[in-house]
């Protein structure tokens, strides 16, 4: 392996200086040019009410409460304490303004753009190459949605922690310097505490021992002592696992086998494992939510099967003489891994947001494997490099068209509505998005729709609420009625309910309903007001005579 020189003449380093320089400008200029936006974004009611904006701890800053909080919670069915702080800083430096939070991520996305450029530039001692694998990845639209959700943070604070340890464990293979080890350890860590989908990194480093660093081939690294080293990492990658797992499924996310067999979340996964890779070279009807299919026509799945075997099997091949191939395709399976749906947790098939580092992996064996192209069939330079300008102004005109979607949630979930079928969660939020725009027989239209696709209790209950804005009371509580047979604990269907009947003078059954909400959540002020306002009207005599 040729490593980068340290005795470069002066002519040559300040070429090679001036080389990184453009490239980092260029990298910064279009991650700017794409992302700038964010910060006239507002934040959203998807998982950004549930991480920020009414979440108690975020609110109140960096406190000491708070990082105890952190470290000591599964809210969300997540254990990820960094992430939480994170937020945190963003509130204590700007407050509860959704521009300094998305300025935070749009930062974060340039700086792994950046460490990706500097790692495959220490690693191969190429320079073009690595700059069109960073400049792929800060473009691609596949990227926005981590990038434009303020709440995805923990995409972006782990895909940092993940390139760290790259950074460093390749300066460890390069010098042997314990000090890198025990950095590129730490910065593990760091990225399991963000988010647990870095648990295969370790995998990911046998992969770079492999191809560019190529450890195995040199006499001062034998396979097992490589092997050996990596244990830290497995052990911190397990521990991690089984606190998430734990986190998963007190929280009641994960979707059990009488939901999805495991035959389904197989074909799902080699399906996903697919379109993931179309949406790579073709990000055309990107979705906020992917639903999970009903069933899969088994050509579909054979076709993905098949796919997945073929390329696995060309890859392999072609390891000794093109291990990029080998190396890029590995990485993308097996990064992959913890989110495919094997374990399924949440109702999405797949997400945008999961392929934040495996698209590494991808980029990798194409900006390798095209150059390998262009030698072999003599290709101009000239002409290859104007291709791939071309390449990246389509990618950045596209994700700069898919971050405006994510201005507001009407815009948002309008989109998901029109490019994902049976869409049955975007239905549901472009319906509390038109509530509260106060359009309310288009959000009714929306909830009954996402209904017939999928009933659920909220969406019931919303389509309860449409009702009672318009003026249909009876209507209204027939649907939290329906909605109570779904979930017997569904908080706002107890309380409105209650409203409903004490509009209807059906005071006996309003007592009943607050009663139930207040057992649910003794906090809850409004209904113990009501309760009250109920119970004073009952004795008065008033609800038995209107109901005479």
């Amino acid at each position: 392996m040729n490593y980068p020189s340290v005795n470069l003449t002066p002519p040559a380093l300040i070429k090679k200086n001036w080389q990184a320089t453009f490239i980092c400008l260029a990298i910064t200029a279009l991650t700017l040019l794409i992302y700038a936006q964010v910060c006239g974004h507002a934040f959203l009611k998807y998982d950004d009410d549930i991480y920020i904006t009414g979440n108690s701890h975020i609110k109140d800053g960096l406190t000491l409460s708070g990082v105890l909080w952190a470290f000591s919670t599964f809210y969300e069915s997540n254990w990820i304490p960094l992430t939480w702080l994170s937020h945190m800083v963003d509130v204590q430096l700007f407050g509860m303004a959704s521009s300094g939070h998305h300025l935070t991520n749009m930062f974060l996305h340039l700086v792994n753009s950046l460490l990706l450029f500097f790692l495959f530039r220490k690693m191969t001692a190429a320079v073009w190459r690595p700059a069109l694998l960073a400049l792929l990845f800060a473009v691609h639209p596949l990227h926005v949605e981590s990038v434009a959700w303020a709440a995805e943070r923990k995409d972006l604070l782990c895909g940092l922690f993940f390139l760290l340890t790259l950074f460093f464990y390749a300066s460890y293979a390069q010098q042997r310097h314990p000090g890198k080890f025990l950095l590129a350890l730490l910065f593990f860590i760091f990225g399991l505490l963000s988010k647990p989908m870095v648990v295969t990194l370790p995998c990911v480093l046998i992969l770079l021992d492999i191809w560019p660093l190529e450890r195995f081939k040199r006499h001062d690294c034998a396979t097992r002592y490589a092997i050996a080293e990596k244990i830290p990492f497995f052990l911190a990658s397990a521990a991690i696992s089984v606190i998430t797992i734990i986190a998963q499924t007190n929280g009641g996310s994960v979707v059990s086998m009488a939901q999805h067999s495991a035959s389904d979340r197989l074909c799902n996964a080699a399906l996903s494992y697919m379109t993931y890779l179309g949406k790579i070279f073709l990000p055309v009807k990107l979705s906020v939510f992917y639903p999970y299919p009903e069933s899969l026509p088994l050509w579909q799945t054979f076709t993905a099967i098949f796919l997945l075997v073929v390329i696995s099997a060309l890859a392999f091949f072609k390891r000794e003489t093109q291990p990029y191939l080998a190396v890029g395709w590995a990485w993308f399976l097996v990064t992959l891994i913890p989110v495919i749906g094997i374990v399924q947790v949440g109702e999405q098939a797949m997400a945008d947001r999961y392929a934040y580092l495996p698209i590494i992996g991808i980029f990798v064996a194409v900006v390798w494997g095209g150059e390998d192209l262009r030698k072999r069939y003599q290709l101009s330079l000239p002409i290859s490099k104007a291709a791939g300008l071309l390449v990246i102004g389509a990618l950045a005109l596209l994700a700069g068209k898919q971050t405006s979607l994510w201005q507001n949630q009407y815009s948002l979930f309008q989109h998901a509505v029109a490019v994902a079928e049976n869409n049955y969660v975007a239905l549901f939020h472009l319906g509390n998005a038109l509530v509260s725009m106060d359009k309310f027989d288009e959000a009714k239209e929306c909830f009954a729709k996402s209904i017939n696709i999928r009933p659920t209790a909220k969406a019931y209950t919303n389509l309860a609420y449409t009702f009672e804005k318009t003026g249909r009371a009876d209507i209204a509580a027939d649907n939290y009625l329906r909605a109570l047979e779904l979930d017997p604990n569904n908080i706002n269907a107890h309380y409105n309910l209650g409203l409903v009947m004490v509009r209807q003078w059906r005071l006996e059954e309003a007592v009943s309903q607050f009663k139930m909400t207040l057992q649910l959540d003794q906090s809850h002020i409004k209904a113990r007001q009501n309760l009250e306002k109920a119970q004073r009207l009952l004795a008065s005599g008033q609800g038995r005579n209107r109901n005479q």
